[in-house]
């Protein structure tokens, strides 16, 4: 398994299908939101091809339609999403530790996650890691959502390092096509919401399979325990 030489200077974790396994709620959500703005569900696996991008845009991309009825459709999703709360959400197994692992191994991290701010803050919060992250950046901090790379230069820029220096870590293509836009090493994690094929056909520097594949590419010794 590749350790990364020489040392990444920051790593930026996705949020959403690679530390947090929300799949449940986001689709439960989008099934809501759907029927309440009286529109035709996709499928779930329609649904989760588009998570990883804005609200809005997913919203757009499943209907085929703009305007204000995008708009009543984010607001249910939102006004659902809220109300199911936290409970449903998990850390993937091990992530919690690999997290805690990587601050004690001296790792500079942040978050990069097309999630708003406010519910990033606070699904951070509610798995006890905010505190690992020196940054936490949402789409309500940049102009443009991924793939672009405005993210991860911005990430750099208040890390104080170059883009190329940083180590994008997701499990969706949009994650990974943002990583080699800024021109940082990419690592695509399998366990989430786009399959291997899928990740594999955007050249990744490299695809795991497993949080331990990860903590050895990341050259982490044992894991912080959770607790």
């Amino acid at each position: 398994m590749q350790i990364f030489s020489p040392r990444p200077d920051a790593l930026v974790f996705d949020f959403d299908g690679t530390i947090a396994d929300t799949r449940q709620l986001i689709i439960t959500s989008y099934r809501e939101a759907f029927a309440k703005v009286a529109l035709d569900c996709p499928d779930d696996e329609t649904i989760g091809a588009t998570i990883g991008i804005p609200l809005a845009s997913a919203f757009r991309v499943l209907t085929g339609q703009d305007g204000e009825l995008i708009d009543r459709a984010v607001r249910a999703y939102q006004d659902i999403y809220r109300r199911h709360g936290y409970g449903m959400v998990q850390a993937f197994p091990g992530m919690i530790g690999l997290v805690r692992g990587c601050a004690a191994a001296g790792y500079r991290m942040a978050i990069g996650s097309s999630r708003s701010g406010e519910s990033l803050r606070g699904m951070a919060d509610h798995l006890g890691i905010a505190g690992c992250f020196e940054l936490i950046l949402s789409r309500d901090d940049v102009s443009h959502e991924k793939p672009h790379p405005e993210m991860l230069q911005l990430a750099a820029g208040r890390l104080g390092v170059e883009p190329d220096s940083l180590l994008m870590i997701g499990d969706t293509s949009f994650d990974i096509e943002m990583g080699s836009a800024a021109g940082a090493r990419t690592v695509a994690v399998s366990w989430g919401n786009h399959t291997r094929e899928q990740l594999e056909a955007v050249a990744p520097t490299c695809v795991v399979d497993s949080v331990d594949q990860l903590q050895a590419v990341l050259g982490v010794g044992e894991a912080v325990p959770a607790g």
